[in-house]
């Protein structure tokens, strides 16, 4: 038989065969699924949960009848004498000050709900200047109830994966670690000893991970975190190197400061242990997770660090109150303050042995989720947040 070469029937074939190997109208090429190697890494969410009222505050009075307005909020003020107060409805927040002789300055502090992470309020320092007769305005900056939540994801020697959750405020998460699975994009954080399972999805194209968080009935957003900027999760962000002392700074405190040499101490010790905090790796397991430390010798202060976040500038203008009491607690004659999740230790403490070392060490357990003392206290600020011991 005699086959007959056509090119245009030829032409018209192999382009019938290229469009029948495109999916068809409306259809697309199914994604590959995702492993969970592929989540591997660290991953932060942070959620701000309150408080609601801050910004600007206005005091007014007509006559006899004091008024103050903030954040959408009026509530009437009172007034005995120099003493002003106000109470917003709901336990939005209050303030508690003290008018100037001449009239044109309002001073006192900003009581704020209780926040979230501690239990506990805080006290804001605010000023109101006039700004024309019977009007006053100043700021209300009260303390940020900050939640931050990292995911370690890692691939073990035996190719399981795995992770563990950490809050570094509170330092929940240790002694839990969770192995990982993947199906098509919900992702399941399963306890290897028992406990709760995390249950989220992970977005692919985005390289976002949503994980239901229980604890506060809401989900969280990660995103993936490199070394420097994981604030909180390592003792020092970005990685330090080795580990130099200096002395504290002076300031307006009521602490004098000083070197170690100035009160006879060794230096070694204090670098060994500050390198033995800055070298500790995120993990699982149970471990101190050091947020501050601080020693007095002979009346001054020789020795103030911070760590896992936590830094006294944020902080410094806000004091923790009593349980019950209206006014903002104070421990010795300091009023320096440290991180928000343990902020009543500072340049605080008690100054009836002034010959001796003070030691104090701002530590959130991982036995217990919060905070330890060693040390007797009659204070409960003390006993809450901090590590005692005289030597």
């Amino acid at each position: 038989m005699n086959c007959i070469y056509n090119p245009t029937i030829n032409f018209l074939f192999v382009l019938g065969l290229v469009f029948s190997a495109l999916p068809a109208r409306g259809q697309t090429a199914a994604a590959p699924p995702v492993s969970a190697e592929r989540l591997v890494g660290t991953w932060g969410a942070e959620r701000v949960l309150g408080p609601q009222v801050r910004g600007e505050l206005t005091l007014t009075r007509e006559a006899d009848t004091w008024r103050a307005r903030i954040a959408g909020f009026e509530a009437p003020a009172r007034v005995e004498g120099t003493q002003v107060s106000v109470v917003l409805p709901g336990g939005q927040g209050e303030l508690l000050a003290t008018r100037s002789k001449d009239g044109k300055r309002i001073r006192g502090h900003w009581i704020q709900p209780r926040v979230q992470m501690s239990g506990m309020k805080f006290a804001s320092p605010v000023e109101l200047r006039a700004l024309r007769a019977d009007v006053w305005r100043g700021q209300v900056a009260p303390l940020e109830d900050r939640f931050s939540l990292y995911l370690v994801v890692r691939k073990e020697t035996d190719g399981t994966v795995t992770a563990f959750l950490r809050n570094p405020e509170r330092n929940v998460g240790n002694r839990v670690l969770f192995r990982v699975s993947v199906e098509g994009n919900t992702v399941r954080l399963t306890p290897t000893k028992g406990g709760a399972t995390y249950q989220g999805t992970f977005d692919a194209d985005s390289e976002r991970l949503s994980l239901h968080y229980p604890p506060f009935e809401t989900t969280f957003d990660f995103t993936r975190r490199e070394r420097s900027q994981a604030v909180g999760l390592y003792a020092r962000t970005p990685a330090p190197g080795p580990y130099v002392y200096r002395p504290p700074v002076a300031e307006d405190d009521g602490w004098k400061t000083a070197s170690l040499a100035d009160v006879g101490m060794d230096a070694q010790p204090l670098r060994e242990l500050v390198q033995q905090t800055l070298d500790q790796e995120p993990s699982p397991e149970s471990a101190p997770a050091i947020q501050g430390l601080l020693v007095a010798r002979r009346g001054k202060l020789v020795v103030e660090e911070y760590f896992q976040g936590c830094v006294t500038t944020m902080t410094r203008s806000h004091r923790a109150t009593r349980t019950g009491s209206r006014t903002p607690s104070r421990i010795g004659t300091s009023t320096r303050w440290t991180c928000p999740w343990c902020p009543s230790r500072g340049r605080r403490a008690c100054t009836a042995r002034r010959t001796s070392t003070w030691w104090a060490a701002c530590c959130a357990t991982p036995r217990s989720g919060g905070f330890r003392s060693s040390s007797p206290s009659t204070s409960p600020r003390r006993s809450r947040c901090a590590t005692t011991t005289w030597t």
